[in-house]
């Protein structure tokens, strides 16, 4: 194929390599190289990159068949020059774009949306025997001010279907390995129930967590499955040490069983104490494994309540679980204050409850030294607020069972989106001038914004996972997502 030097206002292209615009240039258009950036530091660390738009030069010879001809051309580039700024400021009209390809792959044509331009006239254009006579100006400079990244042909969409776990075939994340271009691409992701496809539907209104995880630390494991030990604690009531730990066997919990203790009241009538310290569930991650980054800890549990008590003295929003955490002889025990309670008011009902941040590691390790191994600590909590006004008659108990934890990547991207229904098509804009985060009918119709944290996130060019967890009572493996990814190639020069 030829190569390709043009401006495209969405109808209309301008061809700066044909007979009427020609580029003057050896070796490429200057301004094509790598794009301008600011980078913010402190001390050794670069804490901030922006991109920069960049301006790109193209001499230029403008030919015409007759002087008025020549006059027409000039006034046809400008015009388009001025539109592409208009619509830019006003939001409205196809972006126009400098195309660009300057190999024989069509893969490598380049779009650079133009911010602005203009045409510096040479002062040759004064010599009449020049442009009077041959119709000719030579020596005009197109100057545009482009976005500092080109954006490669789009990629079509894929889809795959994702389980609400991490088991096996059981995945709850889609792969996105070579990537075209050497930049980040802007990607559209959409996420629905599968349920008109045949799968298990989602259960009521519930909120989606979205993130990413990209090149080396694609693959660390962030989903721990069941929890290594329980360590039962004190107990609330009156501190009477009386506890029960049911069989692990559990229905609707990843792999089918979870870890479970139970807090029972004894010998008659016993107050109920606000406690931090009443047990925790143990995740351990080796000290070779450790997913480095910032992460929410997202852990699925679930609550009884027995309270024969008439009124009842206790209250399900008054429990609830907590994050902590020991990495060598450091540890962090979290109050009363820092639980987060459970929502649900069914007996038994699975939610999953987001703890907090985690820094991973905790604290910083020296160099060629092992790290010790993260114990991530899921705290039961009955909290301060009003707990301790009731009593608990004996055979009473409280009981909190603990599935899985999953260590949602914050530091690359993610969106948390709330109140999706079953029949919710969840859609991040990454492509669009105003990126942003959608709920879309079954028929991909815009409904409104999403009640969302976060905002769309680019993909590559390094390999990269995307991955979801929903916050759902049903089975994890039953309960499914389709994915589907459409994204921008985009590249920083040529």
């Amino acid at each position: 194929m030829a190569q390709t030097l043009e401006i495209f206002d969405g109808s209309v292209t301008i061809d700066l390599l044909g007979s009427n615009y020609t580029a003057l240039f050896r070796g490429g258009v200057a301004g094509l190289g790598d794009p301008p950036s600011a980078v913010s530091a402190s001390a050794n660390t670069i804490t901030a990159k922006t991109l920069q738009p960049r301006t790109v030069t193209i001499p230029l010879k403008i030919s015409g068949s007759s002087v008025a001809d020549l006059r027409t051309k000039i006034r046809d580039l400008d015009e388009t020059l001025r539109e592409a700024s208009d619509r830019r400021i006003s939001g409205h009209g196809t972006v126009i774009v400098l195309k660009t390809n300057f190999t024989t792959t069509s893969a490598d044509d380049t779009d650079w949306r133009i911010l602005e331009g203009g045409l510096v006239q040479p002062q040759s254009i004064l010599n009449t025997i020049a442009v009077d006579t041959n119709n000719l100006i030579v020596g005009a400079v197109l100057r545009l001010l482009v976005e500092p990244l080109g954006r490669l042909a789009q990629v079509s969409p894929t889809d795959d279907t994702l389980e609400n776990e991490v088991d096996s075939t059981n995945l709850n994340y889609d792969d996105f390995d070579s990537l075209t271009g050497n930049q980040p691409a802007l990607a559209n992701i959409k996420l629905h129930d599968t349920n008109n496809g045949g799968g298990t539907p989602w259960n009521g209104s519930k909120t989606v967590w979205i993130a990413k995880r990209s090149g080396s630390r694609k693959t660390d494991t962030l989903f721990i499955d069941e929890s290594n030990d329980q360590i039962e604690g004190t107990n609330p009531f009156d501190d009477t040490a009386v506890f029960s730990k049911p069989a692990g066997l559990t229905t609707n919990a990843s792999g089918g069983t979870s870890e479970t203790i139970r807090w029972t009241g004894s010998g008659g009538s016993a107050s109920i104490e606000a406690k931090a310290d009443m047990g925790y569930f143990e995740y351990d991650i080796a000290g070779g494994s450790l997913p480095k980054g910032l992460f929410r800890v997202l852990v699925r549990a679930s609550m009884e309540l027995l309270d024969t008590s008439a009124p009842a003295n206790m209250v399900r929003t008054e429990f609830g679980v907590a994050l902590g955490w020991k990495f060598g002889s450091a540890t962090l025990t979290p109050a009363e204050a820092d639980y987060k309670a459970f929502v649900s008011s069914t007996e038994d009902e699975w939610e999953i409850i987001d703890v907090g941040e985690i820094s991973i590691p905790p604290h910083a390790v020296p160099e060629g030294i092992t790290a010790p191994t993260l114990t991530i600590r899921i705290h039961a909590v009955v909290a301060a607020d009003g707990a301790g006004s009731g009593s608990v008659p004996s055979g009473d108990y409280v009981e909190v069972a603990a599935d899985h934890i999953f260590l949602l990547p914050i530091d690359e991207g993610a969106v948390i989106v709330n109140s999706v229904g079953t029949n919710d098509r969840i859609f991040l804009d990454g492509q669009g001038d105003n990126p942003g985060v959608y709920l879309l009918n079954t028929s991909d119709v815009a409904q409104q914004f999403a009640t969302s944290d976060g905002k769309p996130f680019p993909i590559g060019p390094e390999d990269t996972r995307i991955m979801w967890l929903r916050d759902d009572i049903g089975d994890p493996t039953t309960i499914q997502a389709e994915i589907s990814v459409d994204y921008l190639p985009q590249v920083g020069g040529v």
